[in-house]
């Protein structure tokens, strides 16, 4: 399973060691030939779906994809082989449309990392540096950041098993930092390193002084890549300037101090039904409302509103309406809708008062007569006890 994904490793190392005194003419010839053997009978069928495809690309294409391309210069340059042609061809074709794109076939923030990397490498490999050109790899980053939380970790949405998340971000920052030679992306990297011990510390290794990026801090709304909106089902679905892929709400990156996702998508590939649901809140140097798990992927395991409509739940519509975000010294607020769920819209407010409270606002509007249920959920980390205040979170609780 998956065998094609490690060519992208397996023929640059081979590159580099078939000259090796240690290996005879017949091992270098066997082992040319079995790697041949399983480009073209594995590795080519994996990818070449991206020859004709207009779909933002999925981890599943660009792995083999970026194996294909080291594996078509080689074979080009070494033995003049015809094959390479069309190798080559099929790694042009995915990246190519990849880097136009500022999003991948995900809505995750583990598997979201793997294809802007893919296409990272593949520019820096090829020559073909338009997705640095274009500010495609500058915008992501930038996301890379915003999806941030204030301790260093990415907010898990999307199918990741950890509230840590996967840190496939950091070699795509890597490269951000070393192409830019942008001191965010080194400050980033400098805060996510303290918290997770990386081996690959060669990778694009340079040095640029870190800088904090103060100009990311605010409410935020984050928007919807196009081609994303597009693979889809987007233009039927609902017009690509209402909708919103995150709203992001922090004043300072420090640990001390708030920070709150809100997710705007319900779809994509590693998907979780989890728009319009706060996927993280961090303050106080903790986390305090968390959902993440790779398999609970519905409403009720996220910071969400659950609809029953005669006793029965509908899938949530896919995308959520930005209906207002704003900014100002003391306050920022946003407020977001998932039109037609179970026969309601429902409308998300934020009121975030600055380093004291959020307090969230949910209306639910039925558009239709029926009898209707709604269950909203909240997910806190540590223990909670009932007092004559209401329903509290021990600080006592677990530390990350």
């Amino acid at each position: 399973m998956d065998m094609d994904f490690h060519l992208m490793e397996i023929l640059p190392a081979w590159d580099l060691l078939e000259e090796s005194a240690a290996l005879t003419d017949a091992d270098r010839l066997q082992v040319t030939q079995v790697l041949f053997e399983f480009i073209t009978t594995d590795v080519v069928r994996k990818a070449a779906g991206t020859l004709t495809s207009s779909h933002v690309r999925h981890n599943h294409a660009t792995f083999p994809a970026l194996g294909l391309y080291f594996a078509g210069e080689y074979f080009r340059k070494g033995y003049g082989c015809i094959e390479s042609r069309h190798w080559l061809d099929i790694a042009r074709a995915c990246f190519s449309l990849q880097a136009e794109a500022a999003k991948p076939y995900e809505d995750c923030n583990g598997y979201g990392w793997l294809v802007p990397y893919h296409t990272m490498r593949y520019a820096l490999a090829s020559g073909d540096t338009t997705c640095f050109a274009n500010g495609t790899v500058r915008f992501q980053a930038d996301y890379a950041l915003l999806t941030m939380d204030n301790l260093g970790y990415q907010v898990p949405y999307g199918d990741t098993g950890s509230w840590r998340c996967w840190f496939s971000e950091i070699p795509y920052l890597r490269g951000a930092a070393f192409f830019y030679r942008d001191g965010r992306y080194a400050w980033a990297l400098d805060k996510k390193l303290a918290i997770h011990a990386d081996r690959a510390k060669y990778e694009y290794a340079c040095r640029v002084e870190p800088r904090e990026p103060g100009d990311l801090l605010g409410a935020r709304a984050i928007p919807l890549d196009r081609m994303y909106w597009e693979s889809f089902a987007g233009p039927d679905t609902m017009p690509l300037q209402k909708t919103v892929d995150k709203v992001v709400m922090r004043a300072s990156f420090d640990p001390g101090r708030q920070y709150l996702l809100l997710d705007g998508l319900s779809n994509g590939g590693h998907k979780h039904y989890d728009g319009n649901s706060i996927s993280r809140i961090t303050d106080r140097g903790r986390i305090w409302l968390a959902d993440n798990d790779y398999i609970r992927s519905l409403p009720k395991f996220h910071n969400s509103v659950l609809v029953f409509r005669d006793g029965q739940a509908e899938t949530i519509p896919p995308y959520c309406e930005l209906e207002a975000v704003a900014d100002a010294p003391a306050m920022g607020i946003s407020q977001t809708a998932v039109r037609g769920y179970a026969g309601v819209d429902w409308h998300r407010a934020i009121l975030w008062s600055k380093e004291r409270f959020f307090l969230v606002v949910d209306e639910l509007i039925a558009q239709e007569p029926a009898d209707y249920d709604f269950h909203c959920f909240w997910h806190v980390v540590g223990q909670t006890q009932l007092t004559d205040r209401g329903l509290e979170v021990e600080q006592k609780g677990p530390r990350f």
